[in-house]
Formats: C-alpha cells, structure tokens, sequence
C-alpha cells in the first residue's frame, strides 16, 4: 500500500466519523453506539455478560420511542419485545 492510499483511507475514515457525529447529533446516542466497537469490548470473558447492557437499554428506549413520519406514527423497534428477549 502506498502513501496516497493510506492517505485516502484517512480522509474517507474522517469523513465517515464525521457523518456520523451529524446523522447522531445527540452525542448521548452516539455515545451509546460504542458497545459495537470491538476495540471497546472487555478481554475478560465474565465482564462480557453485562458489557454494554445499560448502553443497550438506551439504545433500545430511544429506537423504541414513536416518530411521527409522514402523518403516521410508530417506532422503529418494539422496546418492550426486544427487552423479553
């Protein structure tokens, strides 16, 4: 690999973080997303049980609450389904 290859995989990994810091303006959900960086996740297996759970649960709160789109309202998941499972 080049020096103008890594230079663009640079720009192109700053502007996909930079998207998303628009696309997630609450910086608590954005904050929330990082249970999927695997770079976060613990070494230790018994800390992997409870790992991102109260993040989760946010997630699932917000994801779960209705919007009104289009004159219709719903929510995107059903919070109280994904919290049986």
């Amino acid at each position: 690999m080049n020096i103008y290859s890594l230079g663009f995989i640079k720009h192109y990994a700053e502007r996909v973080i930079a998207n998303l810091h628009k696309r997630f303006f609450n910086d608590h959900l954005y904050y929330f997303l990082c249970i999927f960086d695997p770079h976060k996740m613990p070494q230790d297996k018994n800390a992997l049980n409870n790992y991102g759970k109260e993040n989760l649960l946010n997630l699932v709160w917000f994801y779960g609450q209705k919007r009104r789109i289009n004159d219709k309202e719903y929510a995107l998941i059903n919070e109280e389904e994904i919290k049986k499972e």
